[in-house]
């Protein structure tokens, strides 16, 4: 079921009772106890905060830390008084809200497109290999991982579909699986050049250890934005 995180809002509120009904609500304590709980739920589309505590500068910080948990979470933010809403302008998938309807139609609009998995911006080391020619190997950096798949940094040109072989070398192991090239993207845009690749016949068991070790890598990241004095 699609969850909303909500902060600093009263649980008692009858916006919440009605969208009780069609997603899980989680009323966090806290900012720290939010990000634990999104890391733990990948299933989160959407927040929901009183901006009421906040200036200008730390609630941009809180979505900041949002944004890096997942990029495409929606934001919803009510009780915006004090707030210059336009500084936001530039930022998708965020609402300034002011009464329980626009919270409800906000939440409707949310898009479709979801994550099922936390991911991480991470080179990790790979080798990999068309399994049409495994002969040849290839090394490279995995710069975006999740426990569905990852993107590998390279200059070799491979087409979609391309079944591939390819061993991930963590710290701990080296996790050898299969996967399909979902996409290229060829050098000279935005996006380093590469392979978005999707991962097959991963057991579950292993998919659980990859994330568990994302999710440990989140957590240290942004315990260190968050207290950027502390040593994790």
């Amino acid at each position: 079921m699609k969850t909303t995180i909500i902060l600093n809002e009263n649980r008692n509120q009858a916006v919440f009772q009605k969208l009780a009904a069609s997603r899980t609500l989680y009323f966090a304590d806290s900012e720290s106890d939010s990000h634990l709980y999104h890391i733990e739920h990948p299933e989160v589309d959407s927040y929901i905060i009183s901006a009421k505590g906040y200036d200008h500068v730390s609630l941009m910080n809180l979505v900041d830390h949002i944004r890096y948990l997942n990029s495409i979470v929606a934001i919803i933010v009510t009780h915006t008084a004090g707030i210059e809403e336009t500084a936001f302008a530039a930022l998708g998938n965020l609402w300034f809200v002011r009464d329980d309807g626009e919270i409800l139609a906000a939440v409707k609009d949310i898009p479709a497109v979801h994550r099922d998995a936390n991911r991480v911006e991470w080179p990790v080391k790979i080798i990999f290999r068309n399994r049409k020619d495994p002969s040849v190997q290839h090394p490279a950096n995995v710069l975006s991982l999740s426990s569905g798949g990852c993107f590998i940094r390279t200059d070799v040109k491979l087409g979609e579909n391309e079944p591939l072989i390819m061993t991930i070398q963590f710290k701990e192991f080296d996790f050898f699986t299969e996967g399909l090239v979902v996409r290229r993207i060829a050098s000279g845009g935005f996006q380093p050049e590469g392979l978005a690749v999707k991962f097959e016949h991963t057991s579950p068991q292993t998919k659980t250890c990859i994330q568990n070790i994302i999710n440990e890598k989140l957590l240290s990241e942004l315990m260190q934005k968050l207290n950027p004095k502390e040593d994790f």
